[in-house]
């Protein structure tokens, strides 16, 4: 089984541009994030002329929400899939929850859009510590744009926002986070990368690809170009490959690589 997670950046106008390049992948099962009403009006008849004749979405009551909660998820898949108690979040439209019903045995498929936390504050905060607590422990994966870390170090250090880098190289600890504890915040940032894998679901790229260099997004900054590993996938399962393919977004479909993720035995 293949899987597409892919934040799209909301790019309706790339539409037809992002369904081919998904198409193309042989995708059994995509995941989307940045999803808007208007951009999910455009993709859903593409998704279903397409043979993506299942497709789910978050954005069911965000109408008068917004402009800041208007952003979320879609699933579509060409295999079965069914309806799944969803994760109660503060922000109920930032994840999305469906059972893959494979012969195999079923899956419990998450994907979640993470807002940042230097436009939304403590609701990034209280939005990742409602997923976490409230994600499957068995046969699981979630997946999406989680906006964080803000840094790995070679050593497979997390440095998360709720701390930062000095200029001798150092990773300190902040104590205040707009207007908030920094140790809370960096707690709460860490525990998709600590809490989940000791409840068994692994960083699936870093499992696979170890702690070299690696990006999901990239913001271009005084002319230098800030890279991010933003985009992650969490699970339980085996899988063959994991990787972040930059071509789409060097031409420019969204500003995030799409994460492809192929699981054996299915």
């Amino acid at each position: 089984m293949r899987l597409v997670s892919w934040n799209v950046a909301h790019r309706t106008s790339r539409v037809t541009a992002q369904l081919n390049y998904l198409i193309s992948k042989f995708s059994d099962v995509i995941a989307l994030q940045e999803v808007t009403p208007n951009y999910l009006n455009a993709i859903q008849p593409l998704l279903f002329e397409a043979g993506f004749t299942h497709i789910e979405s978050s954005l069911k009551d965000t109408q008068g929400l917004p402009v800041n909660r208007s952003y979320g998820a879609l699933i579509t898949s060409k295999l079965p899939i069914k309806a799944s108690s969803q994760i109660v979040m503060p922000w109920g439209e930032k994840s999305l929850s469906v059972v893959l019903g494979l012969d195999e045995g079923e899956i419990n498929l998450t994907t979640a859009y993470i807002p940042p936390g230097s436009t939304n504050g403590w609701a990034k905060i209280e939005n990742i510590e409602a997923l976490v607590a409230g994600l499957p422990l068995k046969r699981a994966i979630l997946c999406g744009d989680f906006n964080c870390p803000q840094s790995e170090l070679p050593d497979g250090t997390i440095v998360t926002w709720g701390q930062r880098i000095d200029s001798a190289g150092q990773v300190k600890q902040k104590r205040r986070l707009r207007g908030g504890d920094g140790h809370r915040w960096d707690a709460v940032e860490r525990s998709l990368f600590t809490d989940l894998t000791e409840r068994g679901l692994v960083d699936v790229y870093r499992s696979l690809h170890g702690f070299g260099d690696a990006y999901s997004w990239v913001l271009k900054r005084h002319g230098n170009e800030v890279r991010r590993r933003f985009d992650h996938a969490f699970s339980d399962l085996l899988v063959s490959e994991c990787v972040y393919d930059h071509a789409p977004r060097l031409r420019g479909l969204s500003d995030h690589a799409a994460l492809i993720i192929d699981y054996e035995g299915f």
